[in-house]
């Protein structure tokens, strides 16, 4: 069943630099784009920066609306819905960004933070809500003692796991996770990265992972999509990357550590 459908969606902002003699002059940020989104499937969205793959996030999140095209959830058109016709459907959709520490409320304790969604969607009473909090902080590797700590008390790795921990409270269908772990350092992001992967296996979710580093979208997705300057040049399977054949890929290949020598051998023959 498709969960994300994107069809042919356009976007473009004002350039920043402004029209040559007094012209309306404007960034295509994204090219007719297309893309679809299964249950339980992860699907990486792949590109340098400034190629649109952010741009697109926000419009699936519904922080943007596309100049034209469709952007459908769970068979709803998204695009079209108002904050307060999405707000129902808002409870299956999340996001983990890049920036957890601003992304957390800093003035907030770890447990109210997890259970912020809860709140909005379920109702139950104050010994149950810190029990949930304290299995949601265990969940993603956290001490549910942590609970009555701030954000600024925590590590960036256990930031972001206190940003998981909050986007799966609801158990949702999809999260968004934006640059979520190019900010860790490589330990770190394998274990952000296998801690998700677990999730997903055990709460049947499906995840967009936009990002910059194709070694990690490698390991960690179903499905490669490459983005360059506002299209999705390239596809393939995450396993068979070397089939991937647009210059903007082979750029990208070119910054990943290639460790298997067959691999590498595979990828220098489709270049000759």
């Amino acid at each position: 069943m498709i969960l994300l459908e994107i069809d042919e969606v356009t976007k473009t902002f004002p350039a920043k630099t402004g029209g040559w003699l007094g012209r309306n002059d404007f960034h295509l940020a994204l090219d007719r784009v297309s893309l679809r989104i299964g249950e339980r499937e992860c699907v990486a969205l792949v590109g340098e920066s400034g190629s649109g793959k952010s741009t697109l996030g926000h419009l699936i999140l519904g922080l943007e609306r596309p100049d034209s095209g469709a952007v459908r959830f769970m068979g709803q058109e998204w695009h079209r819905m108002t904050p307060r016709e999405r707000q129902p459907f808002r409870r299956w959709m999340h996001a983990v960004f890049q920036n957890s520490s601003a992304a957390l409320n800093p003035r907030m304790k770890a447990g109210d933070i997890v259970l912020e969604p809860l709140y909005n969607y379920e109702k139950a009473g104050k010994a149950a809500l810190r029990e949930r909090a304290g299995e949601l902080l265990e969940t993603v590797g956290l001490d549910p003692a942590s609970a009555d700590r701030y954000p600024h008390q925590f590590s960036g790795g256990q930031q972001q796991r206190l940003a998981i921990a909050r986007a799966i409270a609801v158990r949702p269908k999809l999260i968004v996770l934006d640059e979520a772990t190019s900010s860790l350092d490589a330990i770190t992001q394998f274990e952000i990265l296998a801690l998700l992967k677990e999730l997903q296996r055990s709460l049947n979710m499906s995840y967009l992972f936009i990002t910059h580093d194709i070694k990690a979208a490698c390991v960690f997705a179903d499905r490669l999509l490459v983005m360059h300057e506002g299209r999705i040049v390239d596809e393939a399977f995450a396993d068979l990357a070397e089939n991937l054949s647009h210059p903007a890929s082979l750029k990208l290949l070119d910054a990943m550590l290639i460790t298997h020598p067959s691999q590498r051998a595979r990828l220098l023959d489709r270049r000759d």
